[in-house]
Parts: structure tokens; sequence; C-alpha cells
């Protein structure tokens, strides 16, 4: 039985790391590896995937809820903690997930490297005790001037950070039966211009990062060593253009419509847990 959820949101505005959550006190707790690789090729590669799909849903956005701020937290930035400013500009495509045996997998993944427009961009692998998270980034931080000095003349502007490139989040639990849960999410973030605004009152000029992120989030279940196949297909007005926004602007992605012909691309994430044979005992 396979169990999916898919929120897919694409939301203005994340040096290769991968980092796990501290292992719990039980050394006997089953470890599971958790691979996902990353494909992009042409429509054509990945039309199978969308007639066998068991599922098609339109991903929707979660409901709006409000930052938990502690009073300390507070009180600390003199009564005023600003959580966030964006300006969200939303697509809801459809998704497409199968689970796929090892030879679909083998052959998904021999089309796309026999294909001249066709890559695997990344295939990152993290270990982590049952029920633990990690976090798998690849990012780079960009600096920008968000503020103006308070205070003496000489003193430093506010400078906010955005961190640019792509991170995963995931959470693998081990079910009965050799079956895993995987709680993913991944968000590849790209800056896609600066703008500036100046302050007559103030005297200075602060910048306005453009960014545009793509942030996909998914629970399933799957047998241990089986893969699930999340396709990912934007609106038909996208197809008239070459390539996919999506993948377009984003960090590795925007590299395969540099050098390629005028051919859409897609994006295919496979993910793949592995329950671990327990260490033998010293």
């Amino acid at each position: 039985m396979l169990l999916v959820k898919v929120v897919c949101l694409v939301l203005p505005g994340w040096m290769g790391v991968a980092s796990a959550a501290p292992p719990p006190l039980d050394p006997h707790a089953p470890q599971v590896s958790l691979e996902v690789r990353m494909l992009a090729g042409p429509s054509v590669l990945f039309a199978g995937l969308r007639k066998e799909a068991t599922l098609q849903i339109p991903a929707a956005i979660p409901e709006m809820t409000l930052a938990e701020v502690s009073d300390q937290e507070l009180s600390q930035n003199d009564g005023v903690r600003l959580v966030s400013a964006t300006s969200l500009v939303e697509t809801r495509p459809t998704v497409f997930a199968e689970r796929l045996s090892e030879n679909a997998v083998r052959a998904l993944i021999g089309a796309v490297q026999a294909d001249p427009h066709g890559q695997i961009v990344m295939a990152p692998k993290v270990t982590m005790f049952d029920g633990d998270s990690a976090i798998v980034a690849d990012v780079v931080s960009r600096p920008f001037v968000v503020g103006m000095a308070e205070g003496e003349a000489h003193a430093a502007p506010p400078i906010g950070e955005v961190q640019e490139g792509t991170k995963f989040l995931v959470r693998c639990q081990v079910r009965p039966q050799q079956v895993v849960r995987v709680d993913f999410r991944a968000r590849l973030t790209s800056i896609n211009d600066v703008g500036y605004r100046t302050l007559a009152a103030e005297g200075g000029t602060v910048q306005v990062p453009r960014v545009h992120a793509e942030d996909v989030q998914l629970a399933a279940e799957l047998p241990t060593n089986g893969t699930l196949a999340l396709h990912l297909v934007g609106s038909s007005d996208s197809e008239k253009a070459v390539g996919e926004p999506m993948l377009a602007k984003v960090p590795y992605f925007n590299k395969l419509f540099k050098n390629t012909a005028p051919v859409r691309q897609e994006l295919v994430i496979l993910l793949t847990p592995r329950i671990l044979p327990p260490e033998p005992a010293e």
C-alpha cells in the first residue's frame, strides 16, 4: 500500500554538507539509508510515469499559520520581532507519484544517461537512526544590505542573507514488515534579480533581492529498497517555452539550458530507503 501526501509551492526567497540528528540513546536502534536522486530530461523520457502513476493530484498550499515567538525572544528585540516579509507568487503543478521496481529504476536512469539532454543532477545519500531527521544541503549564502544603520554615523548596516542552492530535509521511521515511512522536503532556491530602494529621508539605499524557490513536501510508506518516483509537471503555458521555469531558474538545473537544444526539461525525484542490518556486537 502506498500512502503519499504531496505539497508543492513556489515561494519567493536555501557548500555541499549533510548532517543528521544525534543518535538516540539506544545503540541497537535500526538505521535507515535514504538515497535521493534528482533526474532532469526531456518530457518524453518520463511519459511512462504519467501513464502508470498511482497518484495524480494538483498540489495544494498548506493553511496559513502564525509563527511561535517566545516572550523572551520578543523582549530581546525591544518588543518587536519581524518573523518574515516576502511577496508570494504561487504555482501548483500536478504531481505524479509511482512506486518503481529495481528494474524500472535502472531502465529509467539508463534512459536519462543515454539521452543527450538528460542528466542525473544530484544523488545524495544520508544514513539516520530510526525516527531521526537529517539535512542535506548544497547552498551558498548571499549577503544583502536590507536596512539602514542606526546610531553612530559609521555603524554597519543590517545585513540579511539568502541561501541559494538546494536543501533536503528528511526523516525515516521503520515500520513493521520492512516498511519505511519517509517524510521528505526539498527546497530549490535561486536569486533571479536584485532591486534597490532609495530611502531619501534616511539618506541611503537598501537591496531588495528577488528570490525564486521550489518547495516540495511529501510523506510516503515504502518497502525497504523500494523506490518512489515523484514527477512534477508544470502548466500547459510553460510547455510553450524553452525549458521548465521550475528548472531553468534553479541552481544546477539552470545550467542544463545553456548548452542544449530547445527541448523542454522536466524533473523527477527518486526516493529509495534501505533498512541497514544491525552491526554485530563486539
